[in-house]
């Protein structure tokens, strides 16, 4: 009987050794603490019922658990740490533009600040310059909205006329306010937003 508890409590602990996927958002970081918070009180229930059933402290399911509750433990404190950093990320105006909003449809519109179109291409060398100048990761996270904008920090990427748009310049579009961290052969006024949009004269990922 203790020799089947014991394989049960084994596999029932190992079931929980999945930390939870890194999270940017606040909520991926409250559902990411919520899974440790569960882990933690099953790797208790594990050890308290192997107790009750007469094993040791000492018990190597017993150890498991303790080990497993400790690496979640710390992984707790470090995403409610992320989640304090959170309410600290640069907070972007409110927009007021009330015309035409660019989509993955209409490809181009005429924004508040000039001529927007998007693009979707791997985001880490733009990232990794503007790392290079100085924005960090805890106040300009890399993410993707919910409707597929690629976002550094609370402000949509952009790539602009750095002529006319210097990299690091906040400007307002038709999908809120952006900040320019890449360029390429574009108007002077032109806007680009990134996205994960695909159409077919845009498929790069």
């Amino acid at each position: 009987m203790r020799k089947i508890f014991s394989i049960l409590v084994t596999v029932a602990v190992c079931l929980t050794l999945v930390i939870p996927a890194f999270a940017a958002t606040r909520s991926e970081l409250e559902i990411n603490i919520a899974a440790c918070k569960s882990t933690k009180e099953t790797c208790h229930q594990m050890a308290d019922c192997a107790r009750k059933l007469g094993f040791s402290d000492d018990h190597i399911i017993i150890q498991i658990a303790k080990q497993r509750w400790n690496e979640v433990d710390a992984q707790q404190k470090e995403y409610q740490k992320q989640l304090t950093n959170v309410s600290t990320y640069p907070q972007a105006p409110k927009s007021t533009w009330t015309g035409s909003t660019l989509n993955k449809d209409n490809k181009s519109v005429q924004g508040p600040s000039g001529k927007e179109t998007y693009y979707n291409y791997d985001m880490s060398v733009v990232v990794g310059i503007m790392r290079g100048q100085g924005y960090d990761s805890v106040s300009y996270p890399y993410w993707i909205r919910s409707d597929g904008v690629k976002m550094f920090g609370p402000y949509a990427i952009l790539a602009a006329n750095f002529n006319h748009y210097p990299r690091g310049s906040i400007v307002e579009t038709s999908l809120g306010w952006g900040i320019v961290c890449d360029t390429g052969n574009f108007d002077y006024n032109q806007i680009c937003i990134a996205t994960n949009w695909l159409h077919e004269l845009n498929s790069q990922n």
